[in-house]
């Protein structure tokens, strides 16, 4: 490739070539002021040349965020700087950074300005200033958070032209950070106390083998009791051979399935609404989960199954596997991979059982609930939760089914 000596721009390039023709041609006719006309027009050009080249040199451009995880809603407060380190002044700089679509800017910010990319639906926002020698500068802006997801804010274009406006050098600050917007949280606890049977009996998960260090209280010796539960205290008191009973260990892994389908067949055209219902529906679920100190993990069908792990989230009892299950739930795609029933057979045998798995959807199917009756008639609790029309259909045994679209039509709006 061909090293461009001079700016590289062709119409500046082009100034330098005929100014030192004129130059050359005072020379030749003895016209001195032809000559100092083309030596300070090539004089000029020359600083404005090395102006260009060394103006984005020292140039440091920094983006502090005051938090990086946020639920919708909130606020997030941003903090800009542009440093010069250089004894070179910046009469004219531009920058744009983009700002992600689920974010707002909070009231009007006369600071910067705002284009919009109608073509691909992107907002940049847009500050110009100068800078001295040395100098470094800050604004600060507010954002609201308005869609759940994962976010890059950034890169940030900048732009500068040099005092006499012929030349502009224009780099990108590639420096990236990652939002995560969690899915609004619904008041799922006033639930409680609109149900039958309250949702928070319902994640206690099943009874398991008895605990033999909960002892419980003492009955009469039945054939077939161990004999390492007689209590040989209570039968030499009574003359009857009395056993200890135990308080049963309850399953404490609560797995949450997520349906990203809302309507038949599954790859149809999804309903925006009703889809964040349901992952608003499973974050407050979670939510609960974590307060009642459960193992969570989280089950959904927008992604094909992986091969070591069908969970994308595993259950564990890391204070941290909250946030890793709402990032998660975040970054939900309205998008199905198979039907949700489909995806849980085939992860059956991952879960593990007497577990309790809480399946959440806006479109209840006949198929869906007869594999939720297989699932819970193999060992595991099992929860469905309809946040769509109502199930009219017989419920099957066993299933705790909690219809909720009349509840969110009234509690949604009061999303936090």
């Amino acid at each position: 490739m061909k090293k461009n000596r001079l700016s590289g721009k062709p119409l500046h390039d082009t100034w330098i070539v005929l100014l030192i023709g004129v130059t050359v041609f005072g020379v030749i006719t003895s016209r001195g002021l032809v000559i100092s006309f083309g030596c300070i027009g090539m004089i000029v050009a020359f600083i404005s040349l090395v102006w260009d080249k060394v103006c984005l040199q020292n140039l440091t451009y920094y983006r502090k965020l005051s938090t990086k995880r946020a639920f919708v809603g909130e606020k997030i407060d941003i903090n800009l700087s542009v440093e010069n380190k250089k004894p070179l002044p910046l009469p004219k700089v531009f920058i744009s950074d983009e700002l992600p679509s689920g974010l707002k800017l909070q009231k009007s910010q006369p600071l910067f300005e705002i284009n919009h990319q109608i073509i691909d639906n992107r907002f940049f926002i847009r500050k110009s200033f100068s800078l001295g020698w040395y100098q470094k500068i800050f604004w600060n802006y507010s954002v609201i958070c308005t869609k759940r997801g994962i976010y890059n804010l950034g890169p940030a274009n900048i732009e500068v032209h040099e005092p006499l406006g012929f030349l502009q050098s224009k780099t990108k600050h590639h420096a990236k950070d990652s939002i995560v917007i969690y899915p609004k949280l619904i008041a799922i606890e006033k639930l409680e106390s609109h149900s039958n049977r309250p949702l928070g009996e319902s994640i206690k998960g099943m009874k398991l083998l008895n605990d033999y260090s909960r002892p419980y209280s003492v009955r009469d010796y039945e054939i077939g009791d161990p004999v390492k539960t007689i209590d040989w205290k209570s039968t030499a008191k009574t003359t009857k051979l009395k056993v200890k009973t135990y308080e049963p260990s309850i399953s404490d892994i609560f797995i949450i399935a997520v349906a990203t389908e809302t309507t038949s067949p599954h790859w149809a055209a999804h309903s925006p609404q009703k889809l964040e219902r349901v992952v608003s529906t499973a974050a407050s679920v979670a939510w609960l989960a974590f307060k009642r100190k459960l193992q969570l993990g989280i089950l959904t069908n927008d992604l094909p199954l992986p091969k070591n792990n069908p969970l994308i989230v595993s259950p564990s009892k890391d204070k941290h596997n909250i946030d890793f299950a709402l990032k998660a739930l975040a970054g939900i795609k309205a998008y199905s991979v198979e039907p949700l029933e489909d995806r849980l057979m085939k992860c059956s045998r991952n879960i593990p059982k007497g577990c309790t798995l809480s399946i959440i959807t806006s479109h209840l199917s006949k198929n869906l609930m007869l594999t939720a009756h297989h699932l819970s008639s193999t060992g595991y609790n099992v929860i469905v939760i309809n946040t769509g029309d109502e199930y009219k259909d017989q419920i099957p045994k066993r299933i705790n089914l909690y219809q909720i679209n009349d509840f969110l039509d009234s509690n949604y709006s009061e999303a936090i």
